[in-house]
């Protein structure tokens, strides 16, 4: 079954002439100084490593035996909670996630259902939208990780000439850089909402207002937003874009300005060729498109009204994408049904793509997150966190790049803010929130330094060899997905044992010894001292009765 995979992907490929379909890789290799450590018997002692950044490390003992690393959970609580009986086990950089919050939220409705939440942080508001254009609102205290739902909502329904008010679509927020106001957009238009006013605030009356420069489509299927810039994917419609506010600075104007909309004629394709665009993602000067069955385009946006086609890559039967940097994670699926996941890197200098890895898994995926090291794929009750961005050649086994985690019915999931912490245990902590079927979640994501982990029950002296492996040695140092460093390191390992074997007993020993010694030689010196003075106060005495009774006999001599 992969093997038929693999063929249908590599002939879903063969149409592109910028595919490299071989690339060469280079092991650059550094010796670290020697370290000494030292440890404490019958408890787990942690070193973190010089280099934190190793995603594969081989600890090697005296024998030349390699020492296998066990597999690392991602819900994982602490470090000290790993096992390591009699010797010493290396640790790569791992993730943790751990949820902090499960809310299930209050309807009237159990036949409601949730379609896009967002998170205004710099006002602690939270907003859901439901399939039927109703707005939720809540207040999230990052403190304890509390939400309260406010009791007020509001129904956009009210504010669209509808016939029938029972509807169901997809509507999407999106809240521009800086701006005081969000957008809830769907094939019935466009509401501006502010972020900053609670809807339970009896003062204040919210009033949706909806942008008369919103162009209707028969379907939105994915919106992105990139600064004060709104890209939205329209399926046969292609994309709209649009600017929020005439100025960047515009942070008080609740309308949005048609820029272009990308079709055939954009994407270099035949006006009768059918399009069908599920996908849009922005950066800096690049538009990433997805076509269900065209696969991937980026153009170059310096100039948005007339965008060029940068790169094309073929896919087809595509689901969902997202990218960070030059590498790209793709959910497609066979023409069994048979969903995998491509990942791709991207030389915009040679107009060239390299699939770097294909994984495949009994998943149906939904959508994908990206950070710097990071793909989290989202799909109905089994997830995945991939490490992405090294070369398939670099690591032993692909296995080790991927976690998993359970949620069920996880609709969306999303960055909430991230917070750098002074640690030489984690380099760095996220926070995520998510939306499921009938709650609100949030989790704690932190990425853990690579580290050593050595326990004895007895006085040992050990030397190892530790090879890591990591995307780079040194700041200056040449950075590509081909390049790795490896870098090795003579470790030796001191535990000073039970007391008997300690080097603390021959202290004490010869401490007491010396300090019995010396408390002899005083007593000795203290009885050699005493013996002297009796004598002496005996001496004494025995002359002043010898003059008393020299005295007595001359007295009695001469009368």
């Amino acid at each position: 079954m992969i093997l038929l995979l693999l063929t249908q992907i590599q002939l879903s490929f063969g149409v592109s002439t910028s595919r490299v379909r071989s690339q060469q890789s280079h092991t650059l290799q550094a010796m670290l100084p020697d370290i000494s450590l030292q440890t404490i018997h019958n408890k787990q002692n942690i070193f973190a490593l010089n280099i934190s950044e190793a995603y594969d490390i081989d600890l090697i003992d005296e024998d030349g035996k390699i020492i296998e690393t066990p597999y690392v959970s991602l819900d994982n609580l602490d470090l000290d909670h790993f096992i390591v009986e009699n010797q010493c086990v290396a640790f790569p950089k791992y993730p943790q996630l751990t949820e902090l919050m499960d809310y299930h939220i209050w309807n009237s409705s159990n036949d409601t259902f949730y379609s896009e939440i967002i998170t205004a942080t710099d006002y602690s508001n939270m907003y859901v939208v439901t399939q039927d254009l109703v707005l939720l609102q809540f207040k999230l205290s990052t403190k304890y990780w509390v939400v309260s739902q406010q009791l007020k909502q509001i129904d956009l329904k009210q504010y669209i000439n509808l016939e029938d008010q029972s509807i169901r679509t997809n509507a999407y927020f999106s809240c521009p850089k800086g701006h005081l106001n969000c957008l809830v957009i769907s094939q019935y238009g466009a509401f501006w909402i502010p972020k900053f006013v609670d809807f339970d605030d009896p003062k204040t009356e919210i009033l949706p207002e909806q942008d008369k420069n919103f162009i209707i489509r028969k379907e939105i299927i994915k919106i992105f937003t990139f600064e004060s810039i709104v890209a939205i994917a329209a399926g046969e419609d292609g994309v709209d874009i649009y600017r929020c506010g005439y100025k960047i600075s515009s942070n008080f104007e609740k309308k949005i300005y048609y820029l272009t909309t990308i079709g055939n004629v954009q994407m270099e394709m035949n006006s009768n060729q059918q399009i069908y665009i599920i996908g849009v993602k922005i950066n800096d000067t690049l538009l990433y498109v997805l076509d269900e069955d065209l696969g991937l385009f980026i153009f170059d946006i310096q100039n948005i009204s007339k965008s060029v086609l940068k790169m094309r890559i073929p896919i087809p039967r595509t689901i969902a994408f997202d990218f960070y940097g030059n590498t790209l994670m793709v959910v497609a699926e066979t023409v069994n049904h048979i969903q995998y996941i491509l990942e791709i890197f991207l030389d915009f200098n040679a107009n060239t793509y390299y699939v770097n890895r294909v994984y495949v898994d009994d998943f149906t995926f939904v959508d994908i997150q990206m950070t710097d090291e990071y793909a989290f794929f989202i799909a109905e009750d089994t997830h995945m966190i991939i490490k992405h961005s090294i070369f398939n050649g670099f690591v032993k086994n692909n296995k080790e790049l991927v976690r998993t985690f359970f949620e069920d019915q996880l609709i969306k999931f999303q960055h909430f803010t991230q917070v750098v912490e002074q640690s030489q245990r984690y380099s760095k902590t996220i926070y995520y929130v998510g939306l499921s079927k009938k709650s609100i979640h949030a989790w704690k994501f932190r990425n853990y330094n690579s580290f050593i982990a050595c326990s004895f029950d007895s006085r040992v002296e050990k030397q190892y060899t530790l090879k890591s492996n990591a995307s780079y040695c040194y700041q200056d140092q040449e950075k590509s997905p081909y390049i790795q460093c490896q870098m090795i390191q003579k470790i030796s390992v001191t535990s000073d044992g039970t007391l008997l074997e300690s080097d603390s007993l021959t202290l004490i020993i010869t401490v007491s010894c010396i300090s019995s010694a010396i408390f002899i030689l005083l007593i000795v010196l203290l009885c050699t001292k005493w013996r002297k003075f009796v004598k002496s106060i005996k001496e004494k005495t025995d002359k002043l009765r010898n003059k008393q009774d020299y005295n007595r006999i001359e007295q009695e001599k001469n009368p």
